[in-house]
């Protein structure tokens, strides 16, 4: 789960600790520390000598994706937000388009089936967009 902290000063100064990052300071607030949960330790898939720490590193990866689809659907609320804020609809059709073809290369880059990303995303993006169109509805119905 992603984690945001307004913190004082002199602890964002000595804050050290992988996986916090300084984003910036709100006026006198303070600064803004950004805190996600490091992914799982898990042996590289050819290192893995049995089913057994194969099913492992498997486990564990599945684990960090959720936790990434997690931290996704935070930003998905934060754009809903914005776009209740904005006037914007919940499907921008060129958006879309942008960001399958941005998983689509990164899947070539990494020697990934294109497709399969290009499934898995579209579903992905639907969802988000359910999700959007739920929450903006809701929003123009409040009084």
């Amino acid at each position: 789960m992603l984690r945001i902290f307004l913190l004082s000063l002199r602890f964002a100064e000595a804050a050290t600790l992988a996986g916090v990052v300084l984003l910036g300071k709100i006026g006198f607030l303070g600064p803004i520390l950004l805190w996600e949960p490091k992914m799982s330790a898990r042996r590289p898939a050819k290192d893995c000598t049995d089913m057994t720490e194969v099913r492992a590193g498997i486990d564990a990866l599945d684990k960090d994706l959720v936790s990434l689809l997690s931290t996704r659907a935070g930003y998905i609320q934060r754009a809903m937000e914005l776009k209740q804020s904005n006037g914007w609809p919940a499907r921008i059709p060129d958006r879309v388009e942008e960001v399958v073809n941005n998983a689509k290369a990164e899947a070539r880059q990494q020697g990934l089936d294109p497709e399969l990303v290009e499934t898995l995303w579209r579903q992905l993006i639907d969802w988000s967009i359910e999700q959007e169109e739920v929450g903006l509805s809701q929003h123009r119905s409040e009084p």
